[in-house]
C-alpha cells in the first residue's frame, strides 16, 4: 500500500511539472520567430537568442521527460516491445531507464566540468 501511494505522490508531481514546464513552449517560440524576424527580415540577429533558446529546450526536455513517460508518450521500437506482455514491458523499462539515466548523468556531469572553464 505504501508502495502505491508513492507512486501516486510521484505521479502527482509529474503531471504538474510537466503541465507547468509546458508553458516554456510558449516563449521558446517568440524567441525563435523573433530571430528570424530580426535576423532575414531587418539583418539585425540578437546575441542572446541561441543561448536563452538552448536554456529553454533543455529545461523543458529535462523536466517533460517525466511527464511524457507518465503518459507513455516515449518514442519506442513497437516491432520489439508491442510483442511483450506487459510484465515484461516492464521490466525492459526497468532496465532501460537506467540506462539513459547513466547516459544522462554522464553528459550533466560533462557539462558541468566544461561550464566551470
Amino acid at each position: 500500500m505504501k508502495a502505491e501511494v508513492f507512486c501516486r505522490w510521484i505521479d502527482t508531481i509529474n503531471e504538474w511539472v510537466g503541465r507547468g514546464v509546458s508553458m516554456l513552449l510558449i516563449p521558446l517560440v517568440i524567441i525563435v520567430m523573433l530571430e528570424v524576424v530580426l535576423r532575414y527580415f531587418f539583418h539585425k540577429p540578437t546575441i542572446w537568442a541561441w543561448d536563452v533558446n538552448v536554456q529553454l529546450a533543455g529545461v523543458l526536455i529535462l523536466l517533460a521527460g517525466g511527464y511524457t513517460l507518465l503518459y507513455k508518450r516515449h518514442v519506442v521500437i513497437d516491432v520489439v516491445v508491442e510483442h511483450f506482455s506487459p510484465r515484461a514491458r516492464a521490466i525492459t523499462d526497468m532496465v532501460t531507464s537506467p540506462i539513459f539515466f547513466i547516459g544522462y548523468g554522464v553528459l550533466l556531469w560533462l557539462a558541468i566540468d566544461e561550464a566551470r572553464y
